[in-house]
């Protein structure tokens, strides 16, 4: 084995050895695996990175940040102004919520108003439909008395003119 193939062995760990005087099994088909080529590729492509990073930030358009050497670390701001704004922020918030549980039992109280007005509107309609009803049976009465009253004047008013007639008569057969 020659010292080319030996390092080639390790520095590609997935390459299998193949011997120089080793046959295929097939003669029309190539049994070399592609591992090693993506290895050697893998090895070129590990040399281009550092250009390649720098490369990046250009063809994103931040000309500024690949130009530019790497900052030093800045020093930590200064951040009460920062957590003074978040309190005030939290103090704003819980006064939202307690003015949004304010407005949550107004129109809870209201609901339940808006809920009475309705069963006193729907007793309201009850009752007035049984007043109509309650007239209109009324009215229908009066008109069935107001026709009984018509006939029992025709009738007393027939037998009116029926005595007076009788009595017409008579006082005119025993006057002569």
């Amino acid at each position: 084995m020659s010292t080319a193939a030996v390092m080639d062995q390790q520095e590609y760990p997935g390459e299998a050895h193949e011997s120089e005087h080793s046959q295929p099994e097939y003669a029309l088909e190539e049994t070399k695996s592609e591992t090693p080529s993506i290895w050697r590729s893998l090895m070129h492509l590990r040399l281009l990175l550092p250009y390649i990073g720098k490369l990046l930030p250009i063809l994103e358009g931040n000309f500024s940040t690949a130009l530019a050497p790497a900052q030093p670390a800045m020093a930590k701001p200064d951040l009460t102004e920062l957590n003074q704004s978040i309190e005030v922020v939290n103090r704003g918030f819980l006064d939202l919520q307690a003015g949004n549980r304010d407005i949550r039992t107004h129109v809870q109280e209201q609901s339940v108003q808006l809920k009475r007005i309705d069963e006193q509107l729907i007793r309201l309609r009850e009752s007035t439909e049984r007043n109509t009803m309650e007239h209109q049976e009324l009215v229908e009465d009066l008109r069935s008395a107001s026709k009984l009253v018509r006939g029992l004047s025709t009738v007393m008013l027939a037998l009116m003119i029926a005595v007076v007639a009788m009595v017409a008569f008579l006082l005119i057969r025993f006057h002569r």
